[in-house]
């Protein structure tokens, strides 16, 4: 506590989508945080990551309102794309079978200049045209074909899982690698409900709350993903999740597992359970420092490359 008592923690659920764990607590008694369903404050509004003293960790801005990162609740299109410069619009390089594109009449070779009116230039904003629909939402995408506009009207489905996943899941595994030397968190994706933020909290002091100008709580920190994003759960959603059972700590940890199996399994490391560590290898010296600016270099092209990978989906 601010006040500097302690008290020893017992985790007897764990919120897994969420990643959050309900501790009970012996030896101290704190005054909690006030949770209420006010609404989820909207884009540019400033918020302050708190601390137990007087400091603040850190203050931003709301980048992305509250929205799901979760796969099944992405809305997808589904074309392979690339910007072309100075051509107009964003070429499409192949149409996902099976897709919202394909059954809006879509083809390879159409530019797709606008979604909902929204003017789209390249797989950024592509994506962020794309961000705040959920699958079965409608959408009207304005294309080129042959130099003629024309209107195409598109169901947004999920995302097919014969869809290939490599990239991302090779970027995912970057990021880890980057994880420690950064302080960014192993787990800053897949969550239910999260509002995105420029707050630059390290993964060690994520988990506290997020309030804002009035000393409204708004929500928890949950995850720094990179050098600009953090997530926050939102306090309504917090309320949500309290109102339901958690799952047991043993049976988050077998989960947990299965799904770092699949990880491995998903980018060719399929290493059994007693070999989870590599071998290690003698290193020459100066070996460590260029290690790690390789991984600064690796984040400054991953920032690039994020965006342009997942786009690459949409």
């Amino acid at each position: 506590g601010g006040d500097g008592t302690t008290a020893s923690a017992t985790v007897i659920g764990v919120y897994q989508e969420d990643d959050l764990a309900l501790l009970q607590l012996k030896g101290a008694t704190y005054t909690p945080v006030k949770f209420t369903s006010r609404d989820d404050p909207k884009l540019g509004r400033f918020l302050i990551a708190a601390s137990p003293d007087d400091t603040p960790i850190s203050v931003g801005v709301v980048a992305v309102e509250t929205r799901s990162l979760r796969e099944k609740d992405q809305a997808f299109l589904g074309v392979v794309a690339n910007s072309d410069p100075p051509a107009k619009g964003l070429k499409i390089e192949s149409v996902e079978e099976g897709s919202a594109a394909e059954a809006a009449g879509l083809k390879d070779g159409d530019r797709i200049i606008a979604i909902n009116g929204r003017v789209v230039g390249n797989l950024i904003e592509l994506k962020s045209a794309l961000s705040g629909f959920r699958p079965g939402d409608k959408v009207e995408v304005r294309y080129l074909r042959k130099g003629a506009e024309a209107v195409a009207n598109a169901a947004l489905k999920e995302r097919n899982v014969n869809y290939p996943e490599f990239p991302n899941g090779r970027l995912r595994q970057m990021e880890r690698m980057g994880a420690n030397e950064k302080g960014l968190s192993l787990v800053h994706e897949g969550f239910p409900s999260v509002i995105q933020t420029d707050l630059r909290v390290g993964r060690e002091q994520c988990g506290g709350p997020i309030v804002d100008l009035d000393g409204n709580l708004v929500g928890i920190g949950i995850a720094r993903a990179d050098r600009t994003r953090s997530f926050l759960i939102p306090a309504k959603h917090v309320i949500e999740l309290l109102a339901r059972e958690p799952v047991s700590p043993e049976a988050a940890q077998a989960a947990m597992e299965e799904e770092q199996q699949a990880r491995r399994q998903q980018v060719g490391q399929n290493l059994p359970r007693d070999q989870r560590v590599p071998r290690a290898i003698p290193a020459p010296p100066g070996a460590a420092e260029n290690l790690r600016q390789h991984l600064e270099e690796m984040e400054r092209l991953m920032d690039r490359m994020r965006a342009e990978m997942e786009g690459l989906q949409e």
